[in-house]
């Protein structure tokens, strides 16, 4: 009985996905604009927003499906140059380099030769044996344009003023 209800309930979750998928219509260039900031907020870099620190645009992910839409954010909505970015990959000891550079510059649409140097992470808690890690690592796209940071950040300045929260 409990196989049949697991069965049942994963056909009502994938029917409920499905129209929820496609309640996302045209994705328009102000919608970019809006997900493009809000997904910044959550992922990117904003430390040196404050006057001090490095100041880079610099968004870290390992969904390859946020980064290309990051990346249609940075190249559609902010005009970035090609010449302008620059990558970082973040993996295990484990994952194949090559593999994963090969794998981040086709999802990202830049050229190799704009990556940096590979850094590679353990997780002090994991010593190593940790088995679920990305197969891909995660991945850095860097801007470095001062003027696009304070750009961004005055964006999500904006966003919050407009979210109708209250200051904390």
């Amino acid at each position: 009985r409990n196989k049949a209800q697991t069965v049942e309930a994963c056909k009502r979750a994938l029917i409920i996905r499905k129209q929820s998928s496609d309640e996302i219509k045209n994705l328009t260039k102000n919608n970019l604009f809006l997900i493009g900031i809000a997904l910044y907020w959550g992922e990117g870099y904003k430390k040196g927003a404050e006057g001090r620190g490095w100041k880079c645009v610099n968004f870290t992910n390992s969904d390859p499906k946020m980064i290309q839409l990051m990346m249609r954010f940075f190249r559609e909505v902010c005009h970035v140059e090609e010449a302008k970015f620059r990558v970082q990959i973040m993996i295990h000891k484990k994952t194949q380099t090559e593999k994963a550079l090969k794998f981040w510059s086709k999802i990202t649409a830049i050229d190799k030769k704009q990556f940096i140097k590979t850094s590679y992470s353990i997780s002090s808690s994991s010593r190593g044996k940790r088995k679920n890690i990305l197969e891909y690592g995660t991945v850095h796209i860097r801007v470095y344009d001062v003027k696009l940071f304070y750009r961004i950040i005055g964006w999500i300045d904006g966003l919050k003023k407009q979210s109708g929260c209250s200051a904390v």
